[in-house]
């Protein structure tokens, strides 16, 4: 939903109103998972603004793959 303030999730009345004006019938269970969704799509695309932020699908990198990483990109940076 698009405010004043920038994008907003989901409200439940929202949803609410859609499945009425559309005469869809939603489990409770999808209904939640459609809110949650939609709180985490526009959580997410507050803080993707940051451009340290790690990509939503990036891998969780280990120790030793992170020196790894950090060693090639300062030899790539010496060049």
């Amino acid at each position: 939903m698009a405010s004043g303030m920038g994008e907003l999730p989901l409200t439940a009345q929202e949803l609410q109103s859609w499945c009425e004006g559309t005469h869809t019938q939603l489990t409770p269970w999808e209904f939640g998972a459609i809110l949650a969704a939609s709180h985490a799509y526009t959580s997410e695309k507050h803080h993707a603004k940051d451009v340290a932020r790690p990509e939503p699908m990036a891998p969780q990198l280990d120790g030793d793959k992170r020196r790894t990483i950090a060693k090639n990109i300062r030899n790539i940076l010496r060049d």
